[in-house]
């Protein structure tokens, strides 16, 4: 019977994922699309700002994606009640998340599969992008791919700060910077020590993160099981929020995990009684150099150039840090071709993590692009032509 099960739960979800439409929504018919869409739907957004008709949807997971037509801005707080809805959840795909006010995501949600933001950008969430204020739910998987987090946390809170009992936490290829207001990355606030939580921090640029020594970017303390694990890989941490050293982590028991991450002038890895605890990071003596040598972080340009020598640090010999920040040249050669790969589908970013084309052939736009700075395939590519 289990088997049986299992083999129809997988049928099920193969189903879903192929017959899972694609619907073109601007202002006024993002709401009432949701409603009407079925589970595993992709909802593409016309340029615009929409400051409203974004929520959970009751069994419903939703990909809300910019269309390609223009920048995407969600500017509303996405205010879900009464428990109505749950095996739901949220994905949000190249837009740009600004809020200017105190919360994204703050409600009463039942059980969710899933939160994911992916090729985002967001900027000027005062408290919580994540706020759950009753126990008794659960989060399956709350994840950030490709994203850039900045100028968020000015009134204090933690950036994620759910009652519900959060299974996976992952960041990754994403920057974290200017968070000097705010508190821990993630702070759950309700406590199960049988939950084997796993948290994964991989490939990420944290730069001015955090204001006092009491914070973390995950500070789980005593609140899940000592079964838990937590790896954090490839990462670049530097600088403070203020003058106190905040920590990477502060847990528990647990295993710890973390590999060829530079950390510089930030805290440490705060685990009582680990279960087991395997640290074996980069310094700036062991690479050979004297800084990190970011091209200009205080305006948010983390650019590594690629004859540093962390980048080639990580574990798989590649840059450590958000890859984007990985900075490359184009020039463009007399007979119109070019020196990279122009046989695969790309998506091309400006500087600030805004999508201008998308799974465009390299030789469709790399001749049609001005001069400046884009993020190519994840990899930073300056075009400067001469004129």
């Amino acid at each position: 019977m289990n088997k049986l099960i299992c083999t129809v739960s997988m049928i099920l979800a193969i189903f879903t994922s192929v017959f899972a439409a694609e619907i073109n929504v601007d202002n006024s018919t993002i709401a009432s699309a949701m409603s009407s869409a079925t589970d595993g739907d992709v909802l593409l957004l016309a340029g615009g700002t929409y400051s409203s008709g974004v929520d959970f949807q009751n069994g419903k997971v939703l990909t809300l994606k910019s269309a390609g037509t223009g920048t995407v801005t969600l500017t509303m707080q996405i205010t879900p009640s009464g428990f109505s809805a749950t095996n739901c959840g949220l994905i949000f795909d190249g837009l740009n998340i600004v809020r200017d006010n105190q919360y994204f995501i703050y409600g009463d949600v039942a059980d969710v599969k899933i939160i994911k933001f992916i090729n985002d950008t967001i900027y000027n969430v005062n408290r919580c992008l994540l706020r759950t204020g009753n126990a008794g739910y659960t989060i399956d998987a709350i994840e950030i791919e490709n994203t850039i987090i900045r100028d968020c946390g000015v009134n204090g809170y933690n950036l994620f700060y759910p009652k519900h009992i959060v299974k996976s936490f992952s960041v990754k290829n994403s920057t974290i910077y200017n968070y000097t207001g705010g508190e821990s990355l993630f702070y759950p606030n309700a406590s199960d020590t049988n939950n084997d939580f796993t948290f994964t921090f991989e490939s990420n640029t944290v730069y001015k993160f955090g204001k006092d020594a009491t914070r973390a970017i995950c500070n789980t303390r005593t609140s899940y099981s000592t079964a838990s694990v937590y790896t954090f890989k490839n990462n670049i941490i530097s600088e403070p929020g203020v003058s106190e050293l905040p920590n990477i982590i502060v847990a528990t028991g647990g295993t710890l995990t973390a590999e060829k991450n530079l950390i510089v002038n930030y805290g440490t890895y705060v685990m009582t009684d680990a279960v087991s605890s395997t640290i074996d990071d980069n310094t700036l003596a062991g690479l050979g150099i004297s800084s990190i040598g970011f091209e200009d972080p205080a305006n948010g340009d983390f650019s590594i150039l690629s004859t540093s020598p962390v980048a080639t640090a990580s574990t798989t010999g590649k840059i450590i840090g958000d890859p984007r920040w990985l900075k490359g040249f184009y020039t463009g050669l007399e007979n119109g071709t070019v020196n990279i790969d122009n046989t695969k589908p790309v998506n091309v970013y400006s500087i600030e993590g805004r999508l201008i084309k998308q799974n465009v052939l390299r030789s469709e736009i790399m001749n049609e692009l001005e001069n400046g700075i884009y993020i190519i395939n994840r990899e930073k590519i300056v075009i400067n032509r001469a004129r």
